[in-house]
């Protein structure tokens, strides 16, 4: 007897900026009117709902039948709390509990986006009352911090270009209101990432915001426009669509088939192996399509994720000396045994 599981490996990129913006998974901040039992209530559940959407990468979840009646458990998840004076409002700032709400998705069969998460280029035009400019926290601080709160918010790094004389040189507001692809990506070659939200937003003269948006997703573009009375509007929603279409492009559903004879397991071998000198997202993505192929695995998980280096847990049918030579026999590792002899521990080959 057979059964079809499936995994959603979610692919990601490794930060390569050494400012890129860090975030915290499990911590959310709402804001909120008073402090009764009522209003806390409701923005424990709000935050859960936050943190799902941040771990799993698309907000198209939290219509899912099952996730909203999971939030009205959101207090269960909660580790701490405290409350926080605010600019305008009082701030609660909620951390949960990563271990329960990870099994909480599980359990809903909702993958996590796992760390690191890739890191945004952002070239954005903002076209106002004040100047046509380039944003970054020195020319349009405003802006800036707005890009960065929505992107901290969908748990995502956020990199701002540094706008000197080669990047002004490279890129001009025309190349971003036309959509300049050539000039674009030139720029985005020089900060080492794969990912660029590019956008032209401008206030017209009744004080309402149009935005041009540009995802370019190892260079494919993906465009759309958001109309909106406020600049933070036009900024969330734009940065909400490009991570979900950056999920959406970057989740590759995985078949794995455990095989059961008469009611038992088979009997197969598992095994931990670690690939190095994985540096982004198309050295990743080279990994895990070229184990994905051998025949010798019928199962694979991936355990953990470092800087350079993913952890895999396999699932061999003929034993992990099989595996090794399926691998002996290709030209896309090298044996790379840094972690002793209980792990087997391979080097991509550039």
């Amino acid at each position: 007897m057979r059964f079809i599981l499936y995994l959603f490996i979610f692919s990601f990129m490794f930060p390569l900026y050494v400012h890129a913006q860090t975030t915290e998974l499990y911590r959310v901040n709402i804001p909120i009117q008073q402090r009764d039992n009522a209003s806390q209530t409701k923005a424990f559940q709000k935050a859960l709902q936050h943190i799902m959407v941040r771990l799993h990468g698309q907000s198209k979840i939290i219509k899912n039948s099952r996730v909203q009646k999971s939030l009205k458990r959101a207090e269960e998840f909660v580790q701490k709390f405290a409350y926080e004076d605010g600019r305008d409002d009082l701030i609660l700032v909620i951390d949960f509990e990563s271990d329960a709400v990870n099994t909480l998705m599980q359990e809903l069969k909702l993958p996590i986006w796992y760390q690191p998460r890739p890191q945004f280029l952002t070239w954005i035009m903002i076209d106002d009352e004040k100047s046509k400019r380039f944003i970054n926290q020195d020319t349009a601080p405003e802006a800036a911090n707005l890009l960065l709160d929505a992107a901290k918010q969908r748990g995502i790094n956020t990199l701002f270009p540094v706008l000197d004389l080669e990047d002004m040189t490279t890129v001009k507001f025309d190349d971003v209101k036309q959509n300049n692809q050539t000039n674009l990506l030139k720029a985005a070659q020089r900060y080492g990432v794969n990912i660029m939200l590019a956008g032209w937003i401008n206030k017209d003269l009744s004080d309402h915001w149009t935005a041009q948006w540009h995802l370019y997703l190892e260079n494919e573009p993906t465009s759309w426009e958001i109309q909106a009375e406020k600049l933070v509007e036009v900024i969330q929603k734009g940065v909400n669509k490009a991570v979900d279409e950056t999920a959406a492009q970057l989740a590759q559903p995985v078949a794995v088939v455990e095989t059961f004879d008469d009611g038992e397991m088979s009997n197969s071998t598992y095994f931990e192996l670690v690939v190095t000198n994985v540096n982004n997202f198309s050295e990743y993505s080279k990994t895990v399509q070229y184990l994905n192929g051998l025949d010798a695995i019928t199962d694979m998980e991936i355990r953990s994720v470092r800087p350079g280096q993913v952890r895999f847990a396999i699932t061999a049918p003929s034993g992990e000396i099989a595996v090794r030579r399926a691998i002996s026999a290709g030209r896309v590792f090298s044996p790379h045994n840094l972690l002793g002899e209980e792990t087997t521990v391979y080097q991509l080959v550039r």
